[in-house]
Formats: C-alpha cells, structure tokens, sequence
C-alpha cells in the first residue's frame, strides 16, 4: 500500500534526522489484511522470534490495524515488555479502542486531494486514474473515500 510505504520512509528520514550518532531500523512488511487462521498466525510469531532471537528493541512501530492485532495477540511471546506505537490511517476510525499496557496509537487520515495534486503536479498528463486497493471493508472504504475526493477534478483530468 503505498500510504504504508510513504510513511516508512518518512519515519526513517524522520528518525534518521532526528538521531544523527545513529539508529538501526528494522522493517517488516506482510499481509495481515486478510483473516490468518491460527496455525498461520503461530508461523509468524514463530519466523519473527527466529528472525529477531537475541536482537535488543526499544520500540516497536505497528502500522495499521492487523499489525496491532497481531501485537496485541502475540506481544507476551514476542516482546512483553516493549512500548508498541501504533498508527492508523484511516477516515473513520472504527471507534475508541482501548489499548493494552505499552500500546499508544496515533490516528494518520489520508489526504486524497493532497495526493491528487501531487500526482498532477509530477504527472500532468494525466487524464486517467486508476484507484486500486484490496477486498477489505478499509481498503475499499478508502477506494471509496478515493473517488469522492477525486471527483473535483471530473472534466479536468
């Protein structure tokens, strides 16, 4: 999703900045959009305590909600005493969650007419626009979202 990969290299450029003797970054990008059965979910908690066995962590980042999810789920097996941040884009957020000791979230909206310009602005020849998202009820509310705000420009792109 490119909202996730914009802001994995803001946070880096950011941390990067703001840390000039240095950070380590890791990252980790896999599909948790759709529903994991148990066995599948145990298999990650497994791969990511063989990947990182003896690496040291201050923070974890969790980006979107299935990474929550699966933190909240698995954070006694995988970290149980890290601070976990959690951002969320979203329009609509799905309501007051309360989240467990350690957690913090930070609620990041997408701005389709911000990205709209800006593709105009690198593009300008563009006159047509494909939105194409996954089959989850979010992605397609923000597909949704997408075209609502794309329409202002109906007739000029």
């Amino acid at each position: 999703m490119p909202e996730v990969i914009s802001f994995d290299e803001g946070l880096r450029n950011a941390l990067h900045s703001g840390f000039p003797a240095g950070i380590r970054l890791y990252g980790e990008f896999f599909d948790l959009y759709r529903s994991l059965s148990p066995a599948a979910e145990k298999r990650w908690e497994v791969y990511f305590r063989w990947r990182y066995a003896g690496q040291k962590f201050d923070l974890i980042v969790a980006v979107e909600t299935p990474a929550r999810e699966f933190l909240e789920k698995n954070r006694a097996a995988l970290c149980p005493e890290l601070p976990v941040v959690c951002f969320l884009f979203s329009n609509n957020p799905p309501g007051i969650h309360l989240y467990p000791r350690g957690f913090t979230g930070v609620l990041v909206p997408p701005d389709w007419d911000a990205t709209l310009r800006a593709m105009l602005r690198l593009q300008p020849k563009v006159r047509d626009i494909a939105v194409v998202t996954g089959a989850s009820s979010m992605e397609q509310r923000w597909q949704q979202d997408a075209r609502t705000a794309f329409r202002a420009y109906e007739g000029k792109v």
